[in-house]
């Protein structure tokens, strides 16, 4: 299932009436994949879409949000991985911030492009 990023963090925004968050959704995926006796859902999510909109204080919604997840979904069928385009990612954020958003991981992959 691909879902844009835009829609899956920011419904209200896209006319979406879908009644949920992102999280919520996840759920209906892993009872999904147990009913047809799969082994889990692996998210990859682009968080570049927190810039789309040009919000203020984007770094600190993306910080907050990140933090709210669990470092490892020891408790559910989910592998997720958070992405980030490695411009993006030293541009709008201080060394600090980026060292925090790392933190909120329980690994961390850099790629070079």
């Amino acid at each position: 299932m691909i879902m844009d990023s835009l829609k899956g963090y920011f419904p209200s925004e896209q006319g979406i009436k879908w009644g949920g968050d992102f999280m919520s959704f996840i759920d209906v995926l892993l009872k999904d994949t147990k009913s047809r006796g799969k082994d889990g859902v692996a998210v990859l999510s682009d968080l570049g879409s927190f810039y789309h909109y040009g919000h203020n204080h984007s770094n600190e919604k993306l910080i907050e949000y990140e933090k709210s997840l669990p470092r490892k979904y020891d408790d559910m069928s989910l592998k997720g991985f958070c992405l980030y385009h490695q411009n993006d990612f030293e541009k709008h954020f201080s060394q600090e911030q980026q060292a925090q958003l790392l933190e909120c991981h329980s690994r961390n992959i850099m790629l070079a492009c």
